[in-house]
């Protein structure tokens, strides 16, 4: 009898902690974590960035690029380096405040880096498409990130 008690009282137990998390919060936390697999170790070199409610080509001569790395971002804009955090819910992408470093520059490279870096803050939601990683804010393309080559 009280072997049956004991099954009972550790099958109640251990049904109670499963039941705490729901499912799609285990499966979510897993998505997540091979999203920000992918993000983590890439580099993104930019490519396109919402100019005047058009698509514009970077600059010749840009450095322009974003790596993700546990929970925070950071990169060259072309004449600065910038750096935040950022949060990430499935398909949703947040970045945080931005620092960056104060130095001048080439006027079209200035112009390129401060559009980039406030458009960055901008950012609602990604998608990654073959070596391309698109970034929107509310549901409009505003970044075109391709990864480097390796």
């Amino acid at each position: 009898m009280k072997k049956v008690l004991l099954i009972l009282a550790l099958s109640g137990f251990i049904i109670s902690c499963s039941a705490n998390e729901p499912m799609e919060t285990r499966s979510d936390s897993v998505r997540i974590e091979t999203i920000q697999k992918e993000f983590a170790g890439t580099t993104w070199k930019l490519s396109k960035y919402l100019s005047d409610d058009q698509l514009k080509d970077v600059t010749e001569t840009s450095k322009a690029d974003l790596k993700f790395e546990g929970g925070k971002f950071y990169g060259n804009g072309s004449v600065n380096r910038y750096f935040g955090s950022y949060t990430l819910n499935n398909s949703e992408l947040s970045m945080g405040r931005i620092g960056t470093t104060l130095m001048m520059g080439p006027e079209d490279a200035m112009q390129q880096e401060y559009a980039f870096t406030a458009l960055l803050q901008k950012v609602t939601s990604y998608e990654i498409v073959g070596e391309e990683l698109k970034l929107f804010s509310d549901g409009k393309l505003i970044l075109v990130l391709t990864e480097e080559n390796k």
